[in-house]
């Protein structure tokens, strides 16, 4: 699904009980292009290992009891103040990378922006989105609770170890392979979370390959996937 008009978005869902699965969804527009947004509050949806990439804010996500899981989330804007995605209400984000390429302008200012939020992250990697990993973005309200995340961010919340190389993660970090390296400090290093969700990574893959789950949308199975992120590399 690919748009690239400003001010479009690819998914647009005012429906409840929807599940969008498999998608990979480009937002290619300017300024004022998300790559999904809920119009309504109150609405119940899964996004399972899907791709989205924008050029401005990922995603803005309300409602609440909402399941996010086993996705990558690239944002490309390049110019401006920003974050990744937007939390609203509750949310349920299980083992998915937000990620930021190198090489891009602007000021990224977090992984996260919330308010009204709270819900649960687990597994969650966030790299490339500046030293603070989330920000207060109006409305007030409790951040989410994060367990085993992990980002090159300096600022951190209780859950999420900070200050990790992003370089040392991924093949590479200009969002031509996401592909997650034998080096990565992601690798084991997630919690368990087959009571909340199928015990697969984003290609189907069992958890865990290792000793333990790993943080992210993929579960590192050594050189058998040799690209991920580029927008025809899922």
């Amino acid at each position: 699904i690919k748009s690239t008009n400003n001010y479009s978005y690819p998914i647009a869902c005012d429906c409840d009980y929807v599940t969008i699965s498999r998608v990979q969804c480009y937002a290619a527009g300017g300024n004022g292009t998300t790559g999904f947004l809920t119009f309504s509050d109150n609405l119940h949806y899964t996004i399972d290992q899907c791709l989205i990439q924008a050029n401005r804010l990922i995603a803005e996500w309300r409602g609440d009891n909402h399941l996010v899981k086993n996705s990558l989330l690239v944002g490309l804007q390049a110019s401006g103040s920003f974050f990744g995605i937007m939390l609203r209400r509750s949310q349920n984000l299980l083992n998915n990378l937000v990620v930021r390429p190198t090489g891009l302008g602007g000021t990224p200012t977090g992984v996260f922006g919330y308010a009204y939020s709270g819900g649960v992250a687990k597994n969650i990697g966030g790299w490339g989105w500046g030293s603070t990993f989330i920000v207060l973005s109006g409305g007030g309200g409790s951040q989410p609770t994060f367990t085993t995340s992990m980002s090159d961010a300096t600022s951190v919340p209780s859950g999420v170890t900070g200050s990790k190389t992003f370089a040392n993660q991924f093949a590479a970090t200009n969002n031509t392979n996401w592909h997650v390296v034998t080096g990565s400090d992601m690798k084991d290093a997630g919690t368990d979370l087959s009571a909340s969700m199928s015990a697969v990574d984003m290609f189907a893959t069992i958890r865990p390959q290792g000793a333990a789950w790993d943080i992210g949308c993929e579960e590192f199975i050594g050189s058998a996937v040799t690209s991920l992120g580029g927008l025809h590399h899922i």
